[in-house]
């Protein structure tokens, strides 16, 4: 995906440059310079991990003067793998090395998995860099052209943004939500080699040995991705960035012509064809919705409900929720639309499950995915919204009011069994087979 050169193919190429390492091997590199300045190097990993594992091997004191490793690698959720179904690429290209990292005993890895990078759209950055403009702005564009492409003809319609996510990261945790979990990496199965397997809850016995990338701030992160970028062009001189900007927009336009057209549904390249595309981009957007199962402590088996007012499904029976907006997580909008809908301040929301809703009548076509959280015992709600629901009730989730609105009535259809409080509040519960998902 990225090129013969591992640059897009970038035109004009780039120069070529001389090593930095000279003569001396990588894993020599890391452990010189985590010597050199013990307890303070991060090193974060953007590849197959044979380099650092190596370094280990031959420098086993290593473990104890860096500060921290990131890892882009591994899957833990819905997206699995990219390189086999059960494999991501970086894991799978050297399993043995990846699960010798992770059982180094390094005191702070953290992984940054595909569950993450796929929150994240490439396409955004590079439509907000043609605005920003700039030599340094231009070149990301030429450079991703390829990227972008190849995931195109693989039928997809976003594109995921990898390394940046773990340098990001190694700036600012705060804008990512974690878990500590322990992670082995599969090294001897053909089914299912380099597979990232997670135990969310203990069963294996063994000690937590990392913790895991769930969720990230897009916005947040899109912000920080391009005011990085912005200051870098800032600093170079007037005249020099004022040629780059002008030869590089030239260059990007004209390698823009050569980008596959963008799919207008998700799925193989297979899944329609060029007419039912081109039908599909003339209809209505599909829109994401979000619906909220509240849960109090204290009061297990009971969920938060009210009927819906002056919009579609009126009188029927519906959970906390609302639109996903633009760069937002699932579990940012499940807090936040419970906030503004009822008052209530809920804890972690795990993913539940998610339904495709097709409204015939109303002309509308939703996919609602569903979240589940808890709050405190004492939460009372609040009709924080009046020309929207008529007011908001505990009620039993396996005796709801009637008639449920369209989405929830699916749901209900479903096998979701309805968690403890405590396990939500504890952050022992499991999810509904994916572990807690935050995307």
């Amino acid at each position: 995906v990225h090129g013969s050169d591992g640059r897009g193919e970038c035109r004009p190429p780039l120069e070529p440059q001389d090593s930095v390492f000279g003569e001396e091997s990588a894993s020599d590199f890391i452990y010189q310079a985590c010597k050199l300045h013990h307890g303070s190097i991060v090193v974060i990993t953007l590849g197959p991990l044979t380099n650092l594992a190596q370094c280990v091997r031959d420098h086993p004191d290593v473990v104890e003067m860096v500060k921290d490793v990131i890892v882009m690698g591994g899957s833990f959720g819905e997206k699995r793998g990219n390189r086999t179904p059960s494999a991501e690429a970086n894991f799978i290209s050297d399993p043995i090395a990846a699960d010798e990292v992770l059982n180094a005993g390094f005191e702070s890895l953290t992984i940054a998995g595909l569950d993450v990078t796929h929150q994240c759209d490439l396409l955004y950055l590079r439509d907000m860099l043609a605005e920003q403009g700039g030599s340094l702005a231009n070149l990301l564009r030429s450079i991703s052209l390829y990227y972008c492409a190849a995931y195109f003809k693989l039928g997809h319609s976003a594109v995921p943004v990898h390394d940046p996510v773990c340098v990001a990261f190694a700036l600012d945790p705060s804008l990512f939500t974690t878990r500590e979990v322990r992670v082995d990496c599969e090294t001897t199965s053909d089914l299912t080699l380099g597979h990232s397997a997670v135990d969310w809850v203990g069963q294996s016995g063994k000690k937590k040995n990392c913790r895991i990338v769930t969720a990230i701030d897009t916005g947040k992160f899109y912000r920080m991705f391009l005011n990085a970028i912005k200051s870098f062009d800032e600093s170079v001189s007037s005249s020099a960035s004022s040629n780059a900007s002008t030869t590089g927009k030239r260059k990007a336009s004209e390698s823009e012509e050569s980008l596959p057209p963008r799919p207008v549904c998700q799925g193989p390249p297979t899944c329609c064809n060029e007419e039912e595309r081109r039908k599909r981009a003339e209809k209505p957007n599909v829109r994401v919705g979000v619906g909220v199962i509240v849960v109090r402590e204290g009061h297990p088996g009971k969920v938060l409900v009210s009927r819906r007012k002056g919009s579609h499904g009126s009188g029927m029976v519906q959970l906390p929720g609302g639109h996903l907006e633009h760069g937002e997580g699932w579990a940012e909008c499940a807090v936040r639309e419970t906030m503004e809908e009822t008052g209530i301040k809920i804890g972690e929301a795990f993913f539940a499950g998610v339904t495709n809703d097709v409204m015939s009548t109303e002309g509308k076509h939703y996919v609602t995915v569903f979240m589940v959280a808890a709050c405190g015992s004492d939460a009372e709600p609040q009709t924080m919204e009046p020309n929207k629901c008529e007011g908001w009730t505990w009620e039993d989730w396996t005796n709801l009011p009637q008639p449920l609105f369209h989405p929830l009535l699916k749901f209900s259809e479903s096998a979701f069994m309805l968690p403890h409080p405590t396990e939500l509040l504890d952050g022992s519960y499991r999810g509904s087979g994916f572990g807690p998902h935050t995307a």
